[in-house]
């Protein structure tokens, strides 16, 4: 009776902290200053909703909160708002007529990752939102002398090709045997990539990391057919001059070496050893020293792990670039609640009450 009593305390008091981060998220982040973008990009879409538009502000928090929430599937995630008080609160919900189906989830989400503006996803305007936000807490992620760039494995599900099938999807061909609906229902643009022992079917998270926050600056997405080190140039600018740049040996090459130069941007990339001549012990050594600050990232990786997982349902490149983007959304609210928790940032402007 007496470790019943226990257990059950301790259920309620986990309950409790989740519950207080989840609301601390809701009165930190100024969700309204969303608003312009998020209607400008549903209400021309609302036709295929069948009813008036959800609203903007309370679809994106949803989507916010499935991903917070585990990735809860859309059917899932109906039942949890009609279900737990905390989701209701979060997302403003007092009737049961705010509540939207699974159906209507799911439209939301994929306008969400279709809708392009000037070469951008609209997702990619929502995630330079919410640093602007932090830039008004009081940190200007581009301030930061030190910056480090690395890629996360994302898994998606297998595609079990036939024998001849690889082939012809590599060459950008559908074999001839598959209905359109089998087509839709294969993921063409991810392939195979082998990390040591083990084998993944999946997308790269290519990310640029502040290595005193651990925010994530910016991020892309591709498939596991393009080498990180192709996105160095993606993630890095003009105005990262006078910085230090930390990455693995992955990165290095004679060519981004001297590229990094010209930008006047300090190299810190691991040394990679060859065939025949491998590091030498000063080479190894500076390694070391420099694995402390790029380590950063991978405590980055390891909380975008512990939010959302390293496993996405989503068929389709365009697709894994809107789940991706909200992991990196959700991981960056989740460390800016910690920050905002340590003193580190301080809210200027809230429009919701706590």
């Amino acid at each position: 009776m007496q470790s019943d009593l226990f257990a059950q305390a301790k259920f309620e008091d986990k309950v409790r902290e989740k519950s207080q981060r989840l609301l601390r998220i809701k009165e930190i982040i100024v969700w309204e200053a969303f608003r312009g973008r998020l209607d400008s990009i549903w209400r021309k879409n609302g036709s295929v909703f069948g009813r008036p538009p959800m609203d903007s502000i309370r679809m994106f928090k949803l989507l916010v909160l499935q991903k917070i929430s585990g990735n809860l599937s859309d059917e899932q995630m109906e039942f949890q708002i009609i279900d737990r008080d905390s989701f209701k609160i979060f997302l403003d919900i007092i009737n049961f007529e705010q509540v939207p189906d699974r159906k209507t989830i799911w439209a939301y989400r994929n306008i969400l990752g279709q809708v392009k503006t000037e070469g951008c996803t609209a997702f990619d305007n929502l995630f330079k939102e919410l640093t602007e936000q932090v830039a008004s807490m009081g940190y200007r992620l581009e301030e930061g002398d030190t910056k480090i760039i690395d890629a996360q494995i994302v898994e998606v599900p297998i595609r079990r090709d036939k024998r001849g099938e690889k082939g012809i999807i590599e060459n950008g061909g559908i074999p001839e045997d598959w209905s359109e609906a089998k087509a839709r229902q294969k993921d063409r643009d991810a392939d195979w990539k082998k990390k040591g022992d083990k084998s993944y079917f999946d997308y790269e998270n290519h990310a640029r990391v502040d290595s005193k926050s651990k925010l994530i600056e910016g991020y892309t997405v591709t498939a596991v057919s393009v080498h990180d080190s192709k996105e160095t140039f993606n993630l890095i600018n003009k105005e990262d001059e006078g910085k230090e740049l930390y990455a693995d040996s992955a990165y290095r090459s004679a060519e981004i070496e001297s590229k990094l130069a010209k930008m006047g941007i300090e190299s810190q990339i691991h040394e990679k050893g060859y065939k025949n001549k491998p590091l030498t012990e000063a080479q190894k050594e500076l390694n070391k020293k420099k694995s402390k600050t790029r380590a950063r990232v991978e405590h980055a990786f390891a909380g975008l792990e512990e939010s959302c997982g390293s496993f996405i349902r989503s068929i389709g490149l365009e697709r894994a670039k809107l789940q991706i983007g909200l992991n990196n959304f959700v991981y960056n609210l989740r460390r800016v609640e910690f920050l905002f928790r340590s003193g580190f940032l301080k809210r200027v402007e809230s429009s919701q009450g706590f």
